[in-house]
């Protein structure tokens, strides 16, 4: 990956000029301060105000600083904003360029608009540390987690939008700051609905809501180097698991797999692939253990066992595929 080259750009120069203007002084004025006579000096303070000196010496930014009473403090730390801009744009110009590469290695269409959503996402979290939660992720998460829990207790798929309804209010009510129990209940209790399991799902809706915002509050940003190797990885990442995930799917529409399964399994494969590529390369009994452990995970929460061995075989013959 290249490596970025630091350049003094017209940014840079127009933080200078700024605190010139603000002192009243002119250019003439600077180069007489820094010890300039003739008049082609002149014109090397305008070029340097206009970021066309590539690299000033930090004498020179001293003694300019020092001749218009510029506030040191401010001007570095302007400057280290800009420079943080400056990497963050050129972790983005590597995740286009791996993206675009990756678009040729991936052939089906749906795969490649996942991975444009995706990337899009990935890039935003990048650029924006401090950033407000992100309500559809977040709601999907949610989503996921009662779906499971409604599978394990074995509700009819009839009845899930029902109780995903009342999730969904509990959310919109949770994200407001609003008050859960100001919600009616009972437009949600129809023939067949289980009224016991609205306290689990009312727990799910305000534990994760609650740890995505104690989450986001102890974000701190990354550094340029860790922001590069993250966007790096999370483009190989996504074009591996989208064709696994998508093998699974078209193996489970095989098997006929209730839909309602097809998250819990896809979790169980995604669930393999981490442990393959963690320890596919370091240690075999490891692996074979860390996957045995997975499937009895996953078998407590309600998912066939010959299945599973499917799923598990099916992510192994593509992650040694793609290796």
């Amino acid at each position: 990956m290249r490596e970025s080259k630091f350049v003094f750009n017209e940014a840079m120069g127009s933080l200078l000029k700024s605190m010139r203007e603000k002192a009243g002084l002119f250019q003439s004025d600077i180069a007489n301060a820094l010890g300039f006579k003739s008049r082609t000096s002149f014109t090397y303070i305008s070029r340097l105000e206009k970021g066309l000196i590539r690299n000033p010496s930090m004498r020179t930014i001293i003694m300019y600083l020092n001749a218009c009473g510029g506030d040191r403090l401010r001007f570095f730390t302007e400057l280290n904003k800009i420079l943080i801009k400056q990497e963050q744009e050129q972790v983005m110009s590597e995740i286009k360029l791996s993206y675009k590469d990756a678009k040729k290695r991936v052939g089906y269409k749906t795969l490649i608009q996942k991975l444009d959503r995706d990337t899009a996402l990935y890039a935003n979290k990048i650029k924006n540390i401090a950033r407000p939660i992100d309500k559809y992720t977040l709601k999907d998460r949610i989503e996921r987690k009662v779906r499971m829990l409604l599978v394990n207790h074995k509700i009819e798929e009839v009845l899930i939008p029902v109780y995903l309804d009342y999730t969904y209010k509990l959310y919109e009510q949770e994200i407001a700051n609003s008050v859960l129990s100001s919600i009616d209940e009972k437009q949600f209790i129809k023939p067949g609905i289980r009224p016991i399991l609205f306290g689990p799902i009312r727990k799910i809706v305000y534990q994760t809501i609650k740890t995505e915002k104690r989450r986001l509050q102890h974000t701190r940003p990354y550094s340029t180097e860790k922001q590069k190797k993250l966007a790096i990885g999370f483009l190989k990442y996504r074009v591996v698991i989208e064709q696994i995930e998508l093998a699974v799917h078209q193996l489970l529409n095989d098997l006929q797999v209730k839909e309602v399964l097809y998250l819990a399994y896809k979790d169980y494969a995604r669930a393999c692939y981490s442990v393959l590529k963690k320890y596919y390369h370091k240690d075999q009994t490891l692996l074979s253990r860390r996957l045995t452990e997975i499937t009895r995970s996953f078998k407590t929460k309600g998912l066939d066992e010959e299945v599973m061995e499917k799923v598990k075989e099916t992510v192994s013959i593509d992650y040694t595929r793609l290796l």
